[in-house]
């Protein structure tokens, strides 16, 4: 596989992305930086960017989610946008917590509108798909594509539908693949409701005009649609 003919790397989403980055970073007082580019081929066809706070005192997170809210309003349907305040690994159970999202909104919060990206993108599962010799049960849940850290390598992250797990970060196998000579990783999930927590997550945040990380955090205080 050459890595162009993926839209998640290609040379024309980069542009366009570095586009966005400009309008986004400029729009904003806070210092941020883009780390990776996220894509998501067989769950919204969405592309999402990745920032990072490039300043090391205390953040609230009411201005963390002012900060995302603007950011979120700069980008446009054309792309979702998180921010990383930092690195700390939460004190909670991340799965589990998405899990409880899951349950605690409607799937009829997934809405995924057309983007200018998104039918590019959804060509990109079928296509990896084809390269890895991976059945159709199988879902491409991200391509992560770093562009902060020249050493990180090319994520795939991929769901077998067909076998369930207990947790987002539920690996059934996972292993370095080189492409072009680019150095990627190939993980598989087992298959669980965190997923799809992720992407209510982050409609709700929008909704509420928090930050993703924000929501996730103070759930299950944050109000849903049975409260």
């Amino acid at each position: 596989m050459n890595l162009s003919d993926l839209h998640s790397t290609s040379s024309d989403l980069l542009v366009a992305v570095r586009d966005a980055e400009a309008r986004l970073v400029s729009g904003v007082t806070t210092p941020i930086s883009l780390i990776e580019i996220i894509t998501l081929p067989d769950y919204g066809q969405r592309v999402i960017l990745r920032f990072k706070v490039d300043d090391d005192r205390p953040f609230p997170s009411s201005d963390e989610d002012a900060l995302e809210s603007r950011l979120r309003d700069l980008a446009g349907p054309d792309y979702w946008v998180t921010v990383v305040e930092t690195d700390d690994a939460p004190d909670y159970d991340m799965a589990a917590r998405l899990v409880e999202i899951d349950r605690a909104f409607p799937d009829c919060l997934l809405q995924f509108p057309r983007a200018s990206h998104s039918e590019f993108v959804r060509q990109d599962a079928q296509t990896v798909r084809e390269v890895f010799g991976l059945p159709e049960e199988y879902r491409v849940w991200e391509i992560e594509v770093p562009v902060s850290d020249a050493t990180a390598p090319l994520m795939f992250r991929i769901v077998d539908t067909g076998e369930e797990g207990e947790g987002l970060s539920s690996r059934r196998e996972s292993g370095p693949v080189d492409i072009d000579g680019v150095a990627c990783e190939v993980v598989t999930l087992r298959d669980n409701p965190s997923f799809r927590g992720c992407l209510k997550a982050y409609f709700a945040a929008s909704e509420r005009q928090m930050a993703l990380g924000s929501l996730v955090a103070q759930f299950p205080e944050v109000p849903t649609p049975s409260a």
